[in-house]
């Protein structure tokens, strides 16, 4: 049986991303090796009942592909020196053809040859849709993307090009076969030095995707299919598995939010289906490594009208900690009917699996007090920051989820692979846009308003126009340095309606040059000397560092129909 033109389309669509993938412009990846198995077997070693297949039903991309087969068929890799690498990728894709339920084939990994081998990934063959396998059994002419990661701090990584992997069958017959093909072994040298951070907040920062540095270093151009979101932060950059599941780039008057451009996923979450394949035609992003639990921070709007009822929109998720790489998985949060554990609910933070109501720890809006169909900072954190039992979720600095499951079932996720726009087992199913990720392997301090949170969530605030706590009785802001910059008992406490603000902060990164609320009804526009359609066409940059200007209105000026232009000199 012949592949169909829809998975030869998809073939050039991964050769597309994959020599992207081997540009330079990663500073913290390098693609130590990479096999398509088209000339030879590119220095891997096949061991006993492995052999180099000319067909192209079986390969991912062209006609070779490694076979391996029963419980003897292994294939070896060379070996590659990986010490100055903190995180090691070995991705690869695969043909299953014959293997029955509940039998296995896995990777592992030495640092040496005098180490014994040890399994860093285990795949099983059953039902996709019943939930119970990595990949379908039978012969389901299916192409399969994986991905395994090991991590410097579990794994020896030699100085000597001594390191190996392997795959091996674990099945029971001749018959049952895996085909292997276009294998990629990836290092990530994780940036150490952050010298910057969100509110100038840079201790214990893991993972800081921002749509304004969207390449590491600036904007692109409008309407970009974007593969790369590459992180600020240490490294752990987000990718798509194939170019054509890339989400669009936007930075114009129409998408963005409050002058900053986005990524725009065109989901629509009634259309999300179970997918193991990770190949489906969805827009979805995926990172391996830098989901902590301890305070995520998101700047996000859905599309979709947020019901208690819809299928949920599986917005910042991970795997489930027990290591499961093919259950139903709902660690992180998404809108919508997101779990099992609750019933009703509109939003909900989770960790790991769960079967039915009442397993597993997790957090859930069940009364819609806020509106969630608007631009939000998603805050879930620790309750604590030295001994925490649970999760807080705050919404725009407005706590969210008043429904607890499992209390006792609460535990720290650290270091786990993240998706943007679907989770483990759905696919594609959040439609809205995001312009900011952000993850810290510490709870930061909240003792008071001038506390790191707060830093951290006013920089969001000010860059995307939103008005923290409650319209009306809003809360302070402050800059990088904890000083105030936006007092709420000014003026007796009366202009806190629709704040919005321009300031730069070099300890942030931070130059937003024009801004208004994204509330409705906003009545004032700001900006240096001039306003134009994006932050990043105005050109006029603010002069001095940790300098603000902010507004403020109170309730009775909303009946004002023409915007006020303040107009801030470069002088």
């Amino acid at each position: 049986m012949e592949k169909t033109t829809s998975t030869r389309s998809r073939v050039a669509a991964l050769v597309f991303f994959i020599s992207l993938f081997l540009s330079p412009v990663f500073y913290a990846q390098t693609v130590l090796h990479q096999a398509t198995f088209e000339s030879g077997t590119d220095g891997w070693t096949l061991v006993t009942n492995a052999y180099r297949v000319s067909n192209g039903t079986w390969a991912a991309e062209n006609n070779y592909s490694i076979m391996i087969r029963r419980n003897v068929g292994q294939l070896l890799s060379p070996s590659f020196s990986l010490n100055t690498y903190d995180k090691v990728d070995l991705s690869f894709y695969f043909t299953n053809r014959g293997y029955d339920t509940g039998e296995t084939f896995t990777i592992e990994y030495r640092p040496n040859s005098s180490t014994a081998w040890t399994a860093i990934g285990s795949f099983v063959a059953g039902s996709v849709a019943a939930k119970t396998a990595d990949f379908q059994n039978g012969t389901p002419y299916v192409d399969y993307a994986k991905t395994v990661t090991i991590f410097k701090t579990d794994h020896t990584f030699p100085v000597s090009a001594t390191g190996q992997f392997r795959f091996l069958s674990n099945a029971s017959s001749n018959y049952d076969r895996v085909y292997i093909d276009y294998i990629t072994v990836t290092g990530t040298t994780y940036d150490t030095s952050i010298t910057e951070g969100p509110g100038g907040i840079n201790s214990n920062l893991e993972l800081w995707l921002r749509t304004d540095k969207v390449d590491g270093v600036g904007s692109i151009a409008d309407n970009t299919s974007l593969t790369t979101w590459e992180d600020v932060g240490k490294g752990n950059d987000a990718n798509t598995v194939v170019a054509y599941q890339a989400p669009t780039y936007r930075d114009n008057s129409v998408n963005n939010i409050n002058f900053n451009p986005v990524l725009d996923f065109d989901n629509n979450n009634n259309l999300s289906g179970s997918d193991m394949d990770y190949l489906d035609n969805k827009d979805e992003m995926a990172g391996t490594g830098g989901f902590y639990s301890h305070d995520i921070y998101m700047v996000v709007i859905p599309d979709q009208n947020i019901t208690s009822s819809m299928i949920p929109l599986d917005t910042f998720t991970s795997t489930d900690p027990t290591g499961t790489t093919f259950a139903e998985d709902v660690t992180g949060f998404g809108y919508g009917s997101y779990t099992q554990r609750f019933t009703g609910e509109y939003f909900a933070y989770c960790i790991g699996t769960t079967t039915g109501p009442g397993n597993g720890y997790g957090k859930g809006d069940l009364d819609f007090a806020l509106d969630l169909n608007q631009v939000a900072i998603i805050n879930a954190r620790h309750n604590d920051v030295t001994t925490p039992t649970g999760q807080n979720v705050y919404f725009n600095n407005i706590e969210i989820a008043e429904a607890e499951s499992d209390a006792g079932d609460f535990a720290p996720v650290s270091n786990m692979r993240y998706w943007l726009g679907r989770s483990q087992y759905w696919n594609g199913s959040f439609g809205g846009r995001i312009t900011e990720v952000i993850t810290y392997s510490a709870t930061n301090t909240d003792a008071s308003m001038t506390d790191n949170r707060n830093r951290i969530q006013s920089y969001l605030a000010v860059k995307y126009g939103i008005t923290l706590g409650v319209n009306g009785v809003s809360q302070d802001y402050v800059d990088s340095n904890g000083n105030v910059i936006w007092d709420r008992s000014g003026d007796s406490g009366a202009f806190n309606w629709d704040i919005a603000g321009i300031g730069r902060s070099d300890a942030a990164d931070l130059m937003q040059k024009q801004s208004k609320s994204v509330n409705a009804n906003t009545m004032v526009t700001m900006g240096m000397v001039n306003i134009e359609d994006t932050n990043n066409l105005n050109t006029n940059n603010v002069p001095v560092d940790e300098t603000y200007l902010m507004w403020g209105h109170d309730n009775t000026s909303l009946n004002a129909t023409a915007p006020i232009i303040v107009d801030m000199s470069a002088g």
